[in-house]
């Protein structure tokens, strides 16, 4: 589901028309330039039709997915970013409904810690 849900996103779209190309690309979980990050991984390209079909062959009820959740300041958890509603948009676009929930800092982490957090533990850590 994570390298479907990587396809289903045009991340070159959202650095170039919503960030303003005030951003960057990464190419896994550590940003760029940055300790752990690994120059030789080469980045998911937008590919619907590809994250389409990794749905289909998982199997996975698209209407339902697991909850996901992606790492943000402080300030972004009382409002959805822009790029946060491009992403639900892609998404959709592919079958995979993802509704936005903003909520207050420590609510978010004590969330992200609880047992209901696990699919949401898993993709932030990049576990499977």
């Amino acid at each position: 589901m994570r390298q479907a849900l990587n396809y289903a996103v045009n991340k070159d779209a959202i650095v170039r028309d919503v960030l303003k190309g005030t951003g960057s690309l990464s190419k896994g979980p550590v940003l760029p330039g940055t300790w752990g990050a690994d120059a030789g991984l080469k980045a998911y390209p937008y590919d619907p039709e590809k994250a389409k079909r990794l749905l289909a062959e998982a199997a996975i009820p698209t209407a339902s997915p697991p909850p996901c959740g992606c790492r943000s300041p402080a300030r972004a958890c009382r409002r959805p970013w822009p790029w946060s509603t491009v992403m639900q948009s892609n998404l959709k676009a592919v079958g995979v409904n993802v509704t936005l929930q903003t909520m207050e800092w420590g609510a978010y982490l004590t969330k992200l810690r609880s047992k209901e957090a696990g699919a949401l533990r898993a993709v932030l850590d990049g576990g499977e």
